[in-house]
């Protein structure tokens, strides 16, 4: 039996490793035109999905995360990307999430596509969401979604995670301890 445990241990162990170190790529219509993941050389990529009518969580980490941009060397920002991907690709057009995203910081990029390249992505980060419908109404529902920003290669590979509830000073550490290793 010990061994059992051990053996399903090492698997799991194993699988994410495998999970986080695993290249991914994708490509999304973005305000900044198409944005491909595996064009990003040699930047960090901040990856947060969301949705532009949602009431707290997406614009507390967009007001943060722009926040810890403002606090950064011209040089650290030529290094990083922000992207926020919109689920709620029938209410959220590339026309308003520019409008959006543009009040958090110019220089972030916000992207939106079709709901099969929308999960393909979220499933590939672990990010999950889902649609509530509480009044029957085509047009007033909500999203339920997860709330962690991922710090990502051009590569895809998950390089460190952003929780919700991180402070400020635990956020910059992050991004600017990873952006070091970027030449």
């Amino acid at each position: 039996m010990k061994l059992l445990s051990y053996l399903l241990f090492t698997l799991i162990i194993l699988a994410s490793v495998f999970f986080l170190t695993k290249e991914k790529d994708f490509q999304i219509a973005s305000t900044q035109g198409e944005f491909r993941l595996s064009k990003q050389e040699n930047k960090l990529v901040v990856l947060y999905f969301g949705y532009r009518f949602c009431p707290d969580i997406c614009p507390t980490t967009l007001n943060t995360l722009s926040q810890v941009y403002k606090n950064l060397s011209a040089e650290e920002k030529s290094k990083l990307k922000v992207l926020f991907i919109s689920v709620d690709s029938k209410r959220d057009t590339l026309d308003n999430l520019k409008e959006y995203i543009e009040f958090f910081d110019q220089d972030f990029i916000a992207a939106t596509g079709a709901r099969d390249l929308i999960d393909s992505i979220a499933d590939d980060f672990g990010f999950k969401y889902s649609f509530f419908n509480q009044n029957g109404d085509d047009e007033n529902y909500s999203v339920d979604h997860s709330t962690f920003t991922l710090l990502i290669d051009s590569k895809g590979r998950i390089k460190d995670t952003i929780l919700h509830e991180d402070a400020f000073e635990i956020i910059k550490r992050k991004i600017t301890n990873n952006l070091k290793g970027i030449e």
